[in-house]
């Protein structure tokens, strides 16, 4: 374990928590934890947001955190690992706070006290009682859409002050306000996105990296926008940038982390979508997107989005826009398989970005996806999709009676 304030930058990743049965499925955990400790990121996040932390209970956490680093001493890569916490009482947090000071982390992440809504002078005393009684540094974590309180520059700027509050997870009220945080902020306090959408963004304006749930997709591809723009290449950045723009969306089209665990499921990581409720799994049905109108009300043509091969790599985001008039009803979430794609429960051999892909997948309307079996999901198809192959079979075999009845009929015709 290192100082917190040293490696707050880059590509952090807020691991997603797998369950199976209700339970912390631990063999997906630690294939998770390998396969990721082994691409482009510089930390991991646990138990927040993305982590389902706030269904997790005490020792769920621990063993959780125990995983990880376990996983990561084995891969011989120590990276580092912050605790989400987050609530509304903070004689709470203190007592989780206590309760976590001997766990193998480097620091926490907390979030604004959700519901209560308290004022600047209450999160500056609040953040401030806890930073007093951490054993580690402290990241806080702005979300004012979550919480429904904004922690304003000038609180922040106070709290920057404290020497063991060592940064910002910024999904901010506005990007106004993190340029101005961004300028104003003390030397070594660091700032990082959590916006998955405003990630090329946000590092163009001067933020020191990203906590991005999208990583969980394309990790090469957001590491290497980070790395661009920390050279100064900011046309190479931009254009890595606009191959994940769109799965930024795709992947909160419906509540995360519901669309990314659907992902890993898909693809052999985890061996269960499963969360936990209130969050539920993505739709079975189909849900289509609202369609884009023009001034005059008509329709639009419209982007969609399509998953799709790309030599050498794991996967690429393309934009493509239909032609005059179309408006696409589908989208195919493509891609060859693993090299051994494993049935539920069963381990993947190799795990490396370049080494699978989803399996074809119909996607109605967008990220609206079913919940069959693995083995029959790739091989669903709507009932009009039949009816259609049922009018092709019909056609082709109307016309081969026609071409076999052809000779027959012309020689009537001759001896007529």
């Amino acid at each position: 374990m290192t100082g917190l304030e040293d490696h707050l930058h880059g590509l952090w990743l807020p691991l997603v928590t797998p369950f199976q049965g209700g339970a912390l499925d631990e063999k997906s955990l630690r294939r998770l934890t390998r396969h990721y400790s082994a691409q482009g990121i510089d930390g991991f996040i646990l138990g927040a947001t993305s982590g389902e932390g706030m269904t997790l209970r005490g020792a769920e956490l621990e063993r959780l955190v125990a995983i990880v680093r376990d996983e990561m001493a084995a891969g011989r890569r120590n990276l580092p690992v912050c605790l989400g916490l987050s609530g509304a009482d903070t004689a709470r947090l203190k007592e989780r706070l206590d309760e976590t000071a001997d766990w193998p982390i480097d620091g926490y992440l907390i979030a604004s006290p959700y519901y209560v809504r308290p004022s600047q002078r209450g999160l500056l005393a609040h953040f401030e009682t806890l930073a007093d009684h951490a054993a580690w540094p402290l990241a806080l974590y702005n979300i004012p859409y979550r919480t429904s309180v904004n922690i304003t520059n000038q609180t922040m700027l106070r709290l920057a002050e404290h020497n063991n509050i060592v940064g910002l997870k910024d999904c901010g009220a506005s990007r106004e306000q993190s340029i101005a945080l961004l300028r104003d902020r003390p030397k070594d306090f660091r700032v990082l996105t959590g916006e998955d959408a405003n990630y090329f963004e946000a590092l163009g304006d001067g933020a020191d990296g990203g906590i991005v749930l999208s990583a969980h997709v394309e990790t090469a591809t957001f590491a290497a926008v980070y790395a661009e723009m920390k050279r100064g290449n900011h046309d190479a950045a931009l254009a890595r940038w606009q191959e994940v723009a769109g799965l930024t969306r795709l992947l909160f089209t419906e509540p995360s982390p519901a669309p990314a665990k659907y992902w890993l499921w898909r693809c052999g990581l985890i061996d269960s979508p499963e969360v936990r409720l209130p969050m539920v799994e993505v739709s079975s049905e189909p849900r289509p997107r609202s369609i884009a109108r023009s001034s005059d009300g008509r329709r639009s043509r419209r982007s969609f989005l399509r998953l799709s091969p790309r030599a050498g790599r794991g996967r690429n985001l393309r934009t493509q826009i239909p032609g005059e008039g179309e408006l696409p009803r589908v989208l195919w979430l493509t891609g060859p398989q693993c090299p051994s794609h494993p049935p539920h429960g069963a381990s993947t051999p190799r795990l490396r970005s370049d080494a699978y892909r989803c399996p074809p997948k119909l996607l109605e309307g967008g990220m609206t996806m079913g919940h069959r079996t693995r083995a029959t999901a790739a091989s669903q198809f709507a009932p009009t999709d039949l009816l259609k192959g049922i009018l092709v079979v019909s056609s082709f075999g109307f016309w081969a009676v026609m071409l076999g009845l052809m000779p027959v009929l012309l020689f009537r015709v001759w001896l007529a």
